[in-house]
């Protein structure tokens, strides 16, 4: 039985996508952010696996990357809304 060469890169390519391509988590933000995406604590870590998100943030900027950030509003899984602060380049 062969792995055609097309399956052998989608295997890598969900592979390198779910452990970050070797990256670490203070890349994977900052990559993320200067595909001009915007991110919230919420969707750092659902999309890159990362928990500690506001510290992620603060290394960014300690590279000398000035992150912008915004609140936006968004609706509550049970009604209502609240207010989250989403992060951009």
């Amino acid at each position: 039985m062969s792995i055609s060469s097309e399956s052998l890169m989608a295997y890598a390519s969900t592979y390198n996508n779910f452990d970050g391509g070797g990256m670490n988590q203070k890349q994977r933000v900052h990559n993320h952010l200067k595909q001009g995406n915007t991110l919230t604590s919420a969707e750092a870590y659902e999309q890159l696996g990362i928990v500690s998100f506001p510290k992620r943030i603060c290394e960014v900027k300690e590279m000398g990357v000035i992150v912008k950030d915004r609140w936006k509003r968004v609706k509550k899984r049970f009604g209502g809304y609240t207010r989250v602060k989403e992060y951009y380049l």
